[in-house]
């Protein structure tokens, strides 16, 4: 028998599957994959920053009766917005899911939600939870007004199944996990049966905790208009902000921690990247009191000697929140990046390239980026080609648009740091213009 304790089993990402399903411009099923390191180009409104609010929303905690449609960074807007304009006729609902490796067994789990509209607003209607230990289908019944949960056993024999009233978790105070939420609803409902056999019941209270046991992505999202610089700091609480308003007090705070591991891989990080782009040497915070409440300052070092952090290059105040949120996040969570490129020179857009190479090799970190840089993404290949990072760690994505439709194309880089896939449409802008050059003269 097992047991019916839930906890949870963390893991080092690997590949996964995006599900993205007549949402804006994704017009029919898209399953698109994620890897450790995942780079999002094309041309403006092709859907790329659709695509990081789509896995922001698979991933939140209250998905998907909560999936944070509308919070920051992303703002998908109500139903209507959200929903493909071309979507095939008589399909008035849209779609997202995410398929990941469950464990060292390699099965996958998927969760997937199906939403309708209820005044406007997106409402689920269907949900379809697939692992390892069993399948969990989730319907509303409109007569009823309320959803119906079916539970099927894959791995007990013979096949325990059961059927249930499923109530939404409420979206007020703590957002409850679906999991969490069909774990104790099962378990409620199966002590309430009587005709059940007791050993039945523990079966399927232990299925619902196997289900609810598994690792869940975490994500955090880096925005691309970043906060500016201040010549000084005046510490109080502070809060996780995609700008980065929260990132001289997370330096601060790090800094304070004598010796400790964390602190010596933020800064390594800092001064790895500081030297690749040739912004600086190393930041250092300097106090202005004496007993850690008082304001402060962030000094740049170059050369030598310290500048204020509002004296120097905007671009320097613009890489640390993303510097600072890469070299901070947990193996077993995924930062998205919206343009990390903003504001940087090309050497400093190259060196990015570089820092995600090997914060992904070496430390485990997993990414999804969003940019334009063409010097980042030709870095990329060359650490691919030069055996920093590993060919299959890395998925390039590149979104091609036609009308209300887009496209993507899932681009490998082999062993030499070659795009394999890649359609005419990729560099034709690029080489146009090299054409005209040519031509004039």
């Amino acid at each position: 028998m097992r047991a019916s304790k839930v906890s949870r089993r963390r893991r080092v990402i690997g590949e996964m599957k995006l599900i993205i399903e007549n949402v804006r411009t994704f017009v029919g099923r898209h399953e698109l994959p994620i890897r450790p390191l995942t780079i999002l180009t094309g041309e403006n409104s092709s859907g790329k920053t659709t695509l990081l609010a789509c896995l922001a929303s698979v991933t939140a905690t209250g998905f998907p009766f909560d999936p944070g449609f509308n919070e920051e960074p992303y703002r998908l807007g109500l139903y209507d917005s959200i929903v493909a304009k071309a979507r095939p006729k008589g399909r008035n609902e849209f779609s997202l899911g995410l398929v990941q490796d469950s464990g060292p067994d390699g099965e996958p789990m998927e969760v997937t939600a199906s939403f309708t509209s209820l005044k406007g607003a997106p409402m689920v209607s269907k949900v379809n939870l697939v692992t390892p230990e069993g399948v969990v289908s989730l319907e509303y019944k409109e007569g009823a007004k309320r959803y119906g949960a079916r539970l099927r056993s894959r791995r007990l024999a013979p096949a325990l199944e059961a059927e249930f009233p499923f109530r939404a978790p409420r979206k007020n105070g703590e957002k409850e996990e679906f999991r969490s939420s069909l774990y104790s609803q099962l378990l409620t409902h199966s002590l309430q049966q009587e005709r059940k056999s007791k050993p039945v019941q523990r079966e399927l209270v232990a299925l619902a905790a196997d289900m609810a046991s598994h690792s869940v992505i975490t994500t955090r999202s880096v925005a691309p208009i970043r906060t500016k610089p201040w010549r000084t700091y005046d510490p109080a609480d502070y809060f996780y902000d995609p700008e980065g308003d929260h990132i001289p007090f997370e330096i601060a705070k790090e800094f304070g921690e004598k010796n400790s591991t964390r602190l010596r891989g933020l800064k390594r990080a800092l001064e790895s990247f500081g030297k690749e782009s040739g912004l600086f040497e190393r930041i250092e915070v300097k106090s202005l009191g004496k007993n850690g409440t008082e304001p402060f300052q962030l000094q740049v070092l170059i050369s030598g000697k310290p500048m204020n952090l509002q004296d120097v290059g905007y671009g320097v105040s613009q890489s640390l929140p993303v510097i600072v949120e890469s070299a901070v996040l947990p193996a077993e969570d995924l930062l998205l990046v919206q343009e990390p490129e903003v504001h940087l020179h090309p050497m400093a857009q190259a060196a990015l390239g570089t820092f995600f190479c090997k914060l992904v090799s070496t430390g485990g970190k997993s990414f999804v980026l969003e940019t334009h840089s063409d010097y980042l993404v030709d870095r990329v290949r060359q650490e691919v080609a030069g055996g920093t990072i590993k060919p299959e760690a890395v998925i390039v994505l590149y979104f091609e648009r036609k009308g209300l439709e887009t496209t993507v194309y899932a681009l490998e880089i082999d062993e030499v740091g070659n795009l394999l896939g890649v359609p005419e449409t990729y560099r034709s802008f690029f080489l146009r213009e090299q054409l005209n050059l040519l031509s004039r003269g």
